[in-house]
């Protein structure tokens, strides 16, 4: 099911979800769209690889559990997609807003 202990790994996984934990922080803090669109897409990567790791070590796994994990790293990988799809229409509705904002007056819808 999964693979034999390692401590060198473990900790390093602990040192790569500290550093993500710290770019997280700092996206909502500077809310920018290039800064949460590039975080987005650095966890969605992590988040795609965990879910191919888990789906094809699921032997041994009881069925329900399968499921729910399964389940769980599947709907990691659908939150920040669906995050980068609200950030995107944030930045065209925001563009779009200064563009009208740009025209003269008689001009405005």
């Amino acid at each position: 099911m999964d693979p034999p202990f390692s401590q060198h790994f473990v900790s390093d996984v602990g040192a790569f979800f500290v550093s993500q934990g710290v770019v997280m922080a700092a996206v909502a803090i500077f809310i920018e769209y290039r800064i949460v669109r590039t975080a987005l897409a650095g966890y969605l990567k992590f988040a795609v690889l965990h879910l191919v790791f888990h789906t094809t070590h699921l032997e041994g796994m009881p069925t329900p559990d399968a499921i729910a994990l399964t389940t769980a790293l599947a709907l990691a990988v659908v939150l920040p997609v669906v995050l980068l799809v609200v950030a995107k229409r944030a930045v065209w509705d925001t563009q779009a807003d200064l563009a009208q904002r740009a025209r003269p007056p008689t001009q405005r819808a």
